[in-house]
């Protein structure tokens, strides 16, 4: 069963394409976001699902009924903005109060209604406060149960958690999985936070240019990625220019000058030549790298303490690309400095190979 399904949806402003012929099914009951960064597409599609912008080609339907032409105040939906717009002369009883009441809802309904949606969020006891003496967070709470008490069938939110800090950020997150579990209702989530959606989702939608890149779970995602943009924008990938020198059923042969190591084919290849892609934390240095089918030795070029991972950049002996390695930053893992001599490599799983073209390139932490 699907909450939420798009069938070849374009949408247009004048001569530019905002949205190029995507088709997605969102499960019922699930967390789904759209990721991608800004300009891609993605809020104009949750907007399209909410009915506040107009489809100009294709057909939307939300719970297996055809919403193309349906007003937004007709569809089963509801809508969390990245700025909460409380009503700031209401108490926060009478906002989240307020929609029920636009429906023609009466005393012992809403009062039941809105006294279970603020205890969701441990707001039960300041239904009489107004929103200017709330947190950002806690304002960001009751927009989330002003639009849930109304049960929609499917849950809209155009990057909720984008104006606040990182910490509350990631305790919200974790609060709002929490709750998509407990209500049961579809979210369709949209965000240019990586992380946030690798954390919270179930299915995940890559968004680049107006279309869809690639779909799926956070660890399909993750681990394999279909196409360059989805490796780089996904996590931190090292991009290598290969050869194919060598296929089999067990994966692919590829080199880069002295480099040569296997990959898995990410996609078919097309010509005798791609991108092998290697995630930093894939990377093995020192001890850790001896007795790895690929190893090499390289010297280290900089050194960056990035908290929980101490982030190298290699380069390595034998004239290969410049690659970056992230390893934890523990007790166990050596910290080495600029200059040294290090091993270094990764199992034959880490490697992918990827049709295209791509620089190699150290970005900065």
């Amino acid at each position: 069963m699907s909450d939420v399904e798009l069938i070849n949806v374009t949408k247009r402003y004048g001569e530019s394409v905002a949205v190029r012929d995507i088709s997605f099914t969102v499960p019922a009951g699930s967390f789904f976001s759209l990721l991608g960064p800004s300009g891609c597409g993605k809020s104009t599609t949750l907007r399209m699902i909410a009915g506040l912008e107009e489809v100009d080609e294709g057909t939307l339907l939300v719970g297996g009924k055809d919403m193309t032409n349906v007003p937004a105040n007709r569809r089963p939906t509801n809508m969390v903005f990245q700025r909460w717009a409380l009503f700031p002369h209401m108490t926060l009883y009478e906002n989240v109060a307020f929609g029920l009441q636009m429906e023609g809802m009466k005393g012992a309904e809403i009062k039941k209604r809105v006294t279970e949606a603020l205890a969701m969020v441990g707001l039960e006891g300041r239904m009489s406060d107004k929103p200017g003496r709330l947190s950002g967070g806690q304002m960001q709470r009751v927009a989330l149960v002003r639009a849930l008490v109304k049960r929609p069938q499917v849950l809209l939110l155009d990057e909720p958690l984008g104006a606040l800090d990182l910490k509350l950020r990631l305790q919200l997150q974790r609060e709002l999985k929490t709750i998509q579990r407990e209500v049961g209702i579809t979210f369709v989530y949209v965000t240019h936070d990586q992380g946030e959606a690798l954390v919270m989702s179930d299915q995940i939608a890559v968004m680049h240019d107006g279309g869809i890149e690639q779909l799926g779970p956070p660890r399909e995602i993750y681990d394999r990625p279909r196409s360059p943009f989805v490796a780089d924008f996904i996590g931190g990938s090292n991009f290598i220019p290969v050869d194919v020198l060598e296929r089999s059923d067990s994966g692919l042969t590829v080199g880069h000058g002295p480099l040569a190591f296997r990959a898995e084919a990410l996609n078919e290849p097309d010509g005798p030549s791609g991108i092998a892609c290697v995630r930093y934390e894939r990377i093995k240095l020192g001890e850790f790298a001896r007795g790895l089918p690929s190893q090499w030795t390289a010297k280290v070029r900089d050194v960056a303490f990035v908290g929980a991972v101490v982030q190298y950049t290699l380069a390595p002996e034998n004239g290969g690309p410049e690659l970056i390695a992230q390893v934890p930053y523990d007790s166990v893992h050596p910290i080495y400095a600029a200059g040294d001599t290090v091993d270094f490599g990764w199992e034959d799983a880490a490697a992918g190979f990827l049709n295209g073209r791509a620089e190699a390139r150290a970005p900065a932490p």
